[in-house]
């Protein structure tokens, strides 16, 4: 899925989220990777594979409307079963907050470049790859629409998130090929660290019914670590400085039909994903993941006092690529 976003993020069914208050005073900027002996310049987009896996813990917490707190899992509460909380018992209602353990990893399928081509980064000739690991916490808003008989969630805030990019280099004896594998879900942490940092906000919706499951979950990411050696502010951008600059990364989530038709669910039971090390188990619901991630920076001081000279205000301009 290559996506270019900033101050807004296209969404699926028509809704958007806007995350134009954390962008108000930012601009689209590009990175530049140095891999061994290449330096690729002006990356717009890093595009992750569409064979990633997202798993989100089947325990979850429910705020209800009548101000209390609550525990099951997900699939009870999508049922309509009622929640035992000791003292009563309570049904899942629109209106209520939910909060969600969520874990990705993926590859990344390749770079989308200022002049509009796109450079491959996984296949062996390469010689690399780079992969990525989130873990977050977040609170979504439920509905449900009995018309559709569809169930869904209105993600709106983060208690707590990290994520990591790596590097890799290293390819697999036995075949030749790169080290992360879908269907076994290690290969995924086991390179250079390049970049890390937390989620500071989230977006997005995820519906479900009983023809499938579909959605999009948008993080915001600020940078707190980075290798300089490996990613830096391109050349093109001299007033960025990447440890100030925050990123998008847009998630669409699939039913797992969506996944490869080699790849069973059963084979990442036991196995663990995501920054956290999160244990898949039998209960975890595990979602088809394809996403991309977009660049934005905060300019200077000084650039900004320029470009208030010129301009009453500065707001965020997006530029969305269709895959």
């Amino acid at each position: 899925m290559k996506q270019k976003l900033l101050s807004s993020i296209a969404l699926m069914f028509g809704l958007l989220f806007g995350f134009t208050s954390a962008f108000a005073s930012s601009f689209d900027t590009n990175v530049q990777m140095n891999l061994g002996t290449t330096t690729i310049n002006n990356i717009q987009t890093f595009d992750w594979s569409a064979t990633s896996v997202t798993a989100i813990d089947a325990n979850i917490t429910v705020k209800g409307t009548d101000g209390n707190t609550y525990s099951t899992t997900l699939t009870e509460y999508f049922s309509g079963a009622d929640i035992d909380s000791g003292t009563g018992t309570y049904t899942k209602t629109t209106g209520d907050s939910i909060a969600l353990n969520v874990n990705t990893q993926s590859t990344l399928g390749g770079f989308d470049v200022d002049n509009g081509s796109s450079v491959d980064t996984v296949s062996v000739t390469a010689g690399y790859e780079i992969t990525m690991a989130l873990s977050m916490t977040e609170w979504a808003s439920y509905s449900y629409n009995s018309t559709t008989g569809s169930d869904t969630l209105e993600f709106y805030a983060v208690d707590s998130g990290s994520y990591a990019f790596y590097l890799d280099d290293t390819t697999n004896d036995s075949d030749g090929s790169l080290t992360s594998n879908i269907g076994t879900g290690v290969g995924y942490t086991d390179g250079d660290k390049f970049l890390s940092g937390s989620v500071t906000a989230v977006g997005g919706t995820f519906t479900t019914s009983s023809t499938g499951s579909i959605g999009v979950t948008s993080v915001v990411n600020s940078i707190d670590d980075y290798d300089n050696s490996i990613i830096d502010a391109d050349p093109s951008s001299p007033d960025v400085i990447l440890s100030e600059a925050t990123f998008i990364t847009d998630i669409e989530l699939l039913s797992s039909s969506d996944l490869p038709d080699n790849f069973e669910l059963a084979d990442l039971i036991g196995t663990t994903i995501g920054i956290d090390d999160y244990e898949i188990v039998v209960s975890t619901l595990l979602l088809s993941a394809d996403g991309s991630t977009d660049f934005s920076a905060v300019p200077e001081p000084a650039t900004l006092a320029l470009v208030g000279l010129g301009l009453l205000g500065l707001a965020g301009i997006g530029r969305r690529k269709a895959s």
